[in-house]
């Protein structure tokens, strides 16, 4: 548990961190990264395997795998996600682009439960209900806003929706920045809570802390450049003790390149390498460790229609010295 809240740490800020606020939201399908008046979307993927990773033939099964609808003005109207056993979860958009609850779907293709999001009348999220498949109450989760409608409280109800389990409060800066969220349990006592810093209004760093002693489980601090990009992350473990030390790099073109980890005594752990083709898709990724062994290689291989979307995205990973080869295929219907 403690190294994976160590690494959700790490993957908020090196792989997340938008701008707080955009000057115009894109549509969603341009901010998925499509180009064109895209209607439809469908994901499916096919793998081989082998240990040299040269695979003779591609497997002519194919797993199906996302599926997204879009309407004429780029807006996400509906997304279903496809699991390896047969069962599917079902997202629907409402028209004010807001997800009005999932559809579970088990593996014979009958409805097995549903989530569903109300809001109340500002448009802000307020309640959170988890039903079976035949409809009856799991849980909920009811949300509270302050007068200036920034969310500051989620409430859990479990059994039926009746019984209270735990409370998770946040608190914002002046500038409305998130500077702790903190989970409490039945009986009102702190179970952790998560502290967050910034430099202006860019976050520079987040602590987990258990609630019970104040005692720290992780944290992560951040070094950022003149545009705001992370170019360096410390990691400390349980106790607040100096784990890792990350350096990270970008190309001409603004796209992550190298990124180099180091132990607490200053010496090499790994070393990661990403190339990008002439659309910035990521065309090779590389893993090395401190002697310069390969750990992992992925190498990509892109076919795009005529409005420059790739439809074919194959993929040979290499790793631990097994091969796998995978081709993610993309039908994509255009308005």
């Amino acid at each position: 548990m403690r190294h994976f809240r160590r690494w959700l740490l790490l993957i908020l800020v090196l792989f997340w961190l938008p701008p707080l606020c955009l000057a115009q939201r894109l549509p969603d399908s341009e901010a998925d990264g499509f180009a064109g008046r895209v209607r439809r979307v469908k994901y499916e993927q096919s793998i081989v395997s082998d240990q040299a990773g040269t695979a003779e033939a591609e497997a002519t099964v194919r797993v199906p795998m996302t599926e997204i609808a879009y309407d004429t003005s780029g807006k996400r109207t509906e997304s279903t996600h496809y699991m390896t056993d047969g069962s599917r979860e079902t997202e629907i958009i409402d028209g004010a682009g807001r997800s009005s609850g999932v559809d579970f779907y088990g593996t014979s293709g009958g409805l097995s439960g549903r989530l569903v999001f109300s809001y109340d009348n500002n448009g802000r999220l307020s309640v959170e209900s988890r039903y079976s498949g035949n409809g009856e109450l799991q849980f909920k989760k009811v949300y509270s806003y302050s007068d200036d409608g920034k969310r500051v409280e989620k409430v859990s109800y479990n059994n039926g929706g009746t019984d209270r389990d735990r409370t998770e409060r946040t608190l914002r800066d002046v500038s409305d920045n998130v500077i702790e969220e903190a989970t409490y349990n039945l009986s009102g006592t702190l179970a952790t809570k998560t502290v967050y810093e910034y430099d202006g209004s860019v976050l520079s760093g987040a602590t987990i802390i258990r609630g019970a002693d104040g005692y720290i489980l992780s944290k992560v601090t951040y070094r950022r450049d003149s545009v705001s990009r992370v170019v360096g992350a410390d990691s400390y473990g349980v106790g607040g003790k100096l784990e890792s030390t990350s350096i990270i790099t970008y190309d001409t073109a603004g796209n992550r390149s190298n990124a180099a980890t180091y132990k607490p005594d200053g010496t090499l752990k790994e070393f990661q390498s990403w190339r990008y083709d002439e659309k910035g898709n990521e065309a090779e990724y590389k893993r090395l460790d401190a002697q310069g062994t390969m750990l992992e290689s992925l190498n990509h291989s892109y076919e795009y229609d005529s409005h420059g979307n790739w439809t074919k995205d194959s993929q040979r990973r290499i790793e631990g010295g097994i091969g796998t080869q995978k081709a993610i295929l993309r039908a994509i219907s255009y308005y």
